[in-house]
């Protein structure tokens, strides 16, 4: 009888067991908690066979990447304080202990800047915001207060460039000259009125200067929003292209310089004159150099047709002997004088000096 009511006991035991498990199972699988109570007051809630329900938490880390830093600007395409700012953000994202912070730093760091830490004490190891600030004493911009000061006033809107991109580098470099120099005062002012001043829409430029004497305490974000604002309204009003002229929002915004029309007359006019003395220089060279083509002969013999004897030996036009011609005649011409180009052809003449040469030496 004993044993019977054990066995009872036991089936309701696991019974109980297999009701709470499935109960468990519900409320994971996210079912109604009225269920889950209607089957935890049919279980007790005391232990049931040493079992108790355990509750399980699943955490899932939510990482943000941080870029790595080495010092070189070539490399991390970034500074020393756009790093340090985008590591900040990292370790505001991750609950750690500074120690475990300063790991996490360490490890995103390689080349020059890894080993400048390496070498550093240890308590500066061991704490993430001195190793930003070991990092921005050696790695910041090593130009000059002066140096930034002038970059700055010189900087103007490049031809490609858009009113955006320019007014980033206007605040990337007052945000070096900031770090350079703790005393400046107004720098919001300063940035707002070199950025009008290097603007190349000339349109542009006076309705910003208008505003600006109309309002003395806009500051850069509204002079730039202003300047975004006129542009894209311009857009609108130009958007409809026209036939017979370029769109004149590009040439406001873009501001490129077109050589004027009498500068296009002014070179065509140059480039007519100097082929007009390249005309004349050929002209002049070739009636030069027409009569000593190799057609050309004297008069003296054009005037003289060549005579032949009845057995058809040529006479010589400077002897009148027969049995040779001129260019390879012998005899010397009377007074001893050699003749003149002009009374032998140039071939003959060559003959006859070399053999008078000849008679001479003989």
């Amino acid at each position: 009888m004993s044993s019977e009511q054990s066995l009872e006991d036991q089936v309701r035991a696991l019974t109980e067991l297999v009701n709470q498990l499935t109960a468990d199972n519900q409320r994971l699988r996210g079912g109604e908690r009225s269920s889950t109570s209607s089957d935890s007051a049919q279980v007790p809630s005391s232990n049931v066979a040493g079992v108790t329900p355990v509750e399980r938490l699943v955490c899932v880390p939510r990482e943000r990447k941080c870029p790595r830093f080495s010092g070189k600007m070539s490399v991390d395409n970034m500074s020393v304080q756009d790093w340090i700012e985008e590591a900040s953000r990292s370790l505001a994202a991750r609950p750690m202990p500074r120690l475990e912070q300063a790991l996490f730093v360490y490890d995103l760091l390689d080349g020059e800047a890894k080993r400048e830490i390496k070498f550093s004490p240890a308590a500066d190891r061991n704490d993430p915001q001195k190793i930003f600030e070991i990092l921005k004493q050696n790695f910041s911009c090593s130009k000059s207060v002066n140096a930034l000061y002038r970059q700055f006033y010189q900087r103007r809107q490049f031809e490609s460039e858009s009113v955006r991109e320019y007014s980033h580098v206007l605040m990337e470099l007052m945000e070096h000259i900031q770090d350079k120099d703790e005393s400046l005062d107004q720098s919001d002012r300063v940035l707002r009125d070199q950025f009008v001043e290097g603007l190349r829409n000339d349109k542009l430029q006076g309705e910003l200067l208008d505003k600006i004497s109309a309002n003395q305490h806009l500051s850069f974000r509204d002079v730039r929003s202003e300047a975004l604002d006129w542009l894209s309204r311009r857009a609108q009003t130009t958007a409809r292209p026209r036939a017979y002229s370029c769109n004149s929002y590009e040439a406001d915004t873009n501001a490129v310089t077109v050589s004027t029309a009498p500068e296009f007359i002014e070179l065509k006019e140059c480039l007519r004159k100097q082929q007009a003395q390249l005309d004349a220089i050929l002209t002049q060279l070739g009636q030069t150099q027409a009569p000593s083509s190799s057609t050309y002969r004297p008069l003296s013999a054009q005037s003289r047709p060549y005579q032949f004897q009845a057995d058809g030996k040529p006479i010589c036009l400077r002897c009148n002997k027969a049995g040779h011609i001129a260019r390879f005649c012998r005899a010397i011409p009377q007074g001893g004088q050699t003749t003149t180009q002009g009374s032998v052809p140039r071939g003959e003449q060559t003959g006859v000096v070399a053999n008078s040469g000849m008679q001479q030496g003989n």
